[in-house]
């Protein structure tokens, strides 16, 4: 399986969360039951971001310098989900709105990974590359 196929059905089934996690936000359900769970989302999503960027972001940034800046911008995102996971940990600050905000940047994220960084990557790397960096995680055993 390519990369980006994986990478794409990760997605999908990170968006169930993700939807999960706005029925709970809208649902009334207690600031600390939303942390407990926003924790579970955040090791789903850390999950993803580590396979993502070290098997197609680590591999496409020095192809060509057009992948050097969507890759950067994927990057940033990616730190700022952390850090405002982080934040919703702390139990002094309100949940709810930051958890909005994870929920924005994560999806206006897939979308643009899905749109314009999945097909560059297709376009820069062969199909043998694709396929054998879709193929990593299950031969070095990581999750």
């Amino acid at each position: 399986m390519k990369i980006t196929d994986r990478l794409l059905i990760e997605h999908h089934l990170l968006r169930s969360l993700l939807t999960a996690m706005g029925q709970w936000l809208t649902s009334g359900m207690p600031a600390e039951v939303l942390r407990a769970r926003a924790v579970l989302l955040g090791v789903a999503l850390e999950d993803h971001v580590q396979r993502e960027e070290q098997y197609l972001f680590d591999p496409l940034r020095p192809l060509a310098e057009i992948a050097q800046r969507p890759v950067d911008m994927m990057t940033l995102v990616h730190a700022e989900v952390r850090d405002l996971l982080e934040e919703i940990a702390d139990p002094a600050r309100d949940p709810v709105s930051r958890m909005w905000t994870v929920l924005q940047l994560t999806e206006e994220h897939f979308v643009d990974e899905e749109n314009s960084l999945f097909p560059l990557a297709e376009t820069l790397m062969d199909a043998a590359t694709l396929e054998r960096l879709g193929s990593e995680p299950e031969h070095t055993g990581a999750a």
